[in-house]
């Protein structure tokens, strides 16, 4: 057996405590309507803590921690004891996360990125009561104009979670990232239906069906629809409603245009935060450099980096 295939298998082992470690903690949660799960990563708080500012008052917000340090555990548990806490003290991948929320959580939820920005807090009401003929209700949207089919962005986004668990239990299917080969022959025909097949993907810059979204593209087959409460197409967003950044998780990858948007965010949030803790925790684990460095080093993706961004970031660091 090739040596790659053996260490797969092996950290796979490594995630099942941590999985059901997740399960019996999401089970012993008290259920209530509006609550939205949001996923951190390590060296991720000094922005997190922005995001939460912005929805707190909304919603009901649950912090999954997923394969943060001792260290930053106890800071959220001394500088946000009000958010209900979920720890995974390995690594799980973000699909992991997500089927064990939709398997069991038996209310509709939402989940929202860590480096999404809710600035009009209505948006989270109109979100939170999706109809029975819908799978979810979003703020973000991907249109395939070709095949005439839109499917939500899953930066912030609230499931109707009993069309959700359907189509799963009827395809076989589940919220992770597909290649073609891995779908099962039921799921294909009904995607060959939509005009979707392996030579004509649904995003087509992709070549894969990435996370939700073939249960998203099953649903639509099924009938199912989407309230989009806004439309936002481009992935970032109206600074003035709900804005997000994109690509924080790896601050140290600069490649292009998207990863330095959030590689600059990162170090822009951690320069404005004044939370030694937060600071040291991310310094250690990325020395970054600051985001002056960046700027200078990659000037044509500073320059890039849209109006938008600077009337957000102006507004947030004020």
């Amino acid at each position: 057996m090739p040596s790659r295939r053996l260490e797969l298998i092996s950290r796979a082992i490594r995630r099942l405590p941590a999985r059901w470690s997740l399960k019996r903690q999401l089970s012993a949660l008290t259920q209530v309507e509006r609550t939205y799960f949001v996923v951190l990563m390590p060296a991720s708080l000094h922005i997190a803590e922005l995001a939460m500012k912005k929805i707190e008052r909304e919603c009901r917000v649950v912090l999954v921690s997923n394969g943060l340090s001792d260290e930053e555990n106890e800071w959220i548990r001394e500088n946000l004891p009000d958010y209900p806490l979920l720890i995974s003290q390995v690594p799980l991948h973000h699909h992991q996360v997500l089927n064990t929320l939709l398997r069991v959580w038996r209310l509709d939820f939402g989940i929202m990125d860590y480096d999404c920005f809710v600035m009009d807090g209505s948006l989270i009401h109109q979100m939170s009561s999706p109809e029975e003929n819908q799978l979810a209700a979003a703020t973000f949207m991907f249109r395939n104009d070709s095949l005439g089919i839109v499917t939500p962005e899953t930066f912030l986004i609230y499931f109707q979670i009993n069309n959700m668990k359907r189509i799963m239990r009827k395809y076989k299917v589940d919220s992770r990232l597909y290649r073609w080969d891995k779908i099962n022959d039921q799921a294909k025909a009904a995607l060959a239906e939509m005009g979707v097949n392996e030579s004509n993907m649904f995003e087509p810059h992709k070549d894969y069906i990435d996370t939700l979204k073939l249960i998203f593209l099953l649903g639509v087959r099924d009938g199912l629809h989407f309230e989009f409460v806004a439309r936002h197409q481009d992935g970032r967003g109206d600074p003035a409603s709900v804005y997000h950044i994109g690509s924080v998780a790896k601050p140290h990858v600069t490649s292009d245009t998207y990863s330095y948007r959030g590689s600059y965010f990162w170090r822009q949030a951690l320069e404005h935060s004044g939370d030694e803790t937060l600071r040291a925790v991310a310094i250690s684990r990325f020395d970054p450099g600051t985001s002056l460095d960046l700027e200078r080093e990659y000037s044509e993706f500073h320059d890039a980096l849209g109006d938008d961004y600077f009337a957000f970031t102006n507004e947030l660091f004020s």
